[in-house]
């Protein structure tokens, strides 16, 4: 991964910051068929390219040999001013490939102390929405409907932890040595498990999920109306800004 790195910076003559697994074996719930998705944070090394007419490349994208994603510092922090919930997940991964003084760390603090958790958990309740389209009222589950299961259980896990919390506490990776106890707990396991072991749950306990799931949804939706808004922290996204560009 290192020298995957190199070539991207020595390509596109900018320095990474921060590089990360983003996909299934970030959350633990990859199998044999699962790639690696990168994502990274990074800025450009000349700091004329910000002061160009020119727009500045903001955003990186590769599909070979892996598939990667990357922003450049201001879309980042545009993007975090926004409480975007992918740079939340980013800052948490369990796996990290660069990590250049200490970004992650501060990358961190910035979304606990400053995020809107009412910003997240709409978000999520979104993908919850969105995925839910795809897999209500239907009479089989194939592979690509437990797929969309796993990031809607996720979703409602990640929510109800902001509820409880009513804030940002902590990551929003979570992993199970063994059988929990909790209902969405124990849905969430027995999907990951058949995910991994690329089987598909009996019709019995897809239909117990989906019925739950819509109860959980309306009650959640309610719920995170209390939640805060978060606060403008623009003036500290910029002093970082201009810390990491050594101004």
């Amino acid at each position: 991964m290192k020298e995957w790195i190199q070539y991207c910076e020595a390509k596109w003559n900018i320095q990474i910051l921060f590089a990360c697994e983003a996909g299934s074996r970030a959350w633990g719930t990859d199998s044999s068929m699962s790639d690696k998705d990168l994502r990274f944070i990074f800025r450009h090394r000349e700091i004329r390219s910000y002061l160009s007419l020119e727009k500045s490349v903001e955003a990186i994208d590769l599909n070979e040999p892996i598939d990667a994603h990357g922003w450049d510092i201001f879309k980042a922090f545009r993007l975090a001013e926004k409480s975007n919930p992918s740079l939340y997940e980013w800052a948490f991964s369990p796996i990290i490939y660069e990590d250049r003084n200490g970004f992650s760390t501060k990358l961190q603090e910035m979304i606990v102390e400053n995020y809107s958790p009412f910003s997240v958990t709409m978000h999520y309740l979104s993908l919850i929405n969105r995925n839910l389209k795809e897999v209500r009222g239907k009479e089989n589950i194939g592979a690509k409907q437990q797929k969309q299961l796993i990031q809607i259980v996720r979703a409602i896990l990640i929510i109800q932890d902001i509820i409880k919390n009513g804030t940002i506490k902590s990551s929003p990776y979570f992993y199970f040595s063994k059988e929990p106890d909790g209902i969405w707990d124990r849905y969430y396991y027995l999907l990951v498990e058949a995910k991994k072991w690329e089987t598909l749950l009996p019709g019995q306990i897809y239909n117990e999920i989906s019925f739950n799931l819509e109860i959980e949804k309306a009650r959640l939706e309610t719920l995170c109306q209390g939640l805060n808004r978060g606060v403008d922290y623009k003036v500290k996204l910029d002093k970082w800004l201009w810390e990491l560009l050594d101004l």
